[in-house]
């Protein structure tokens, strides 16, 4: 007779085992879920600084900024009826001398600037030369203003636009 004992886990050791990689992985998800977050709205916050930076160099190429109507008041590109970015992409991607001010072939589909939560961007531009930007928008939150003293403003709306604290500005870094 052969008295050879195999050495195995038990059911309890298995199940101890399983329990502890569950609570790990519980512990886990809310930090990987925060750095997440953050990374939308690092990824947000630089995207409009491309921009801002797009169209401003736009203005030292050109005469005048990109959809700029000689004389007028300063505009606000939100994509609702009438202020389309369109204007504004076809500008920096379609001008005269071929330049590519900036890259948005992401969002050429839609033929809008879209956020990492799928809302179109708030652009305001200086366009009377004032030094100040009043920027305004009705998109999500009734009778959105707000004055800059910047050449070119850009704001996203961020995870919920009903919530101000989660707002991104291109004016504050």
């Amino acid at each position: 007779m052969n008295n050879t004992r195999h050495e195995a886990f038990t059911l309890i050791e298995l199940l101890i085992v399983v329990m502890v990689i569950m609570i790990l992985t519980g512990l886990l998800l809310p930090a990987i879920s925060a750095i997440q977050r953050a990374a939308e709205r690092a990824k947000t916050a630089a995207r409009a600084q491309v921009m801002v930076h797009a169209i401003k160099v736009y203005r030292t190429s050109y005469p005048t900024y990109p959809g700029q109507i000689q004389g007028a008041v300063d505009c606000t590109y939100d994509d609702s009826v009438g202020q389309k970015h369109s204007v504004i992409i076809d500008a920096l991607t379609n001008n005269p001398r071929r330049i590519i001010f900036n890259e948005v072939a992401e969002n050429l589909t839609t033929n809008s600037y879209l956020d990492s939560w799928n809302r179109p961007y708030v652009i305001a531009i200086d366009e009377d030369g004032d030094g100040i930007v009043n920027m305004s928008s009705t998109l999500y939150v009734p009778n959105f203003s707000t004055s800059i003293q910047e050449t070119v403003a850009i704001m996203s709306w961020g995870p919920d636009p009903s919530n101000s604290t989660g707002r991104l500005y291109s004016w504050i870094r």
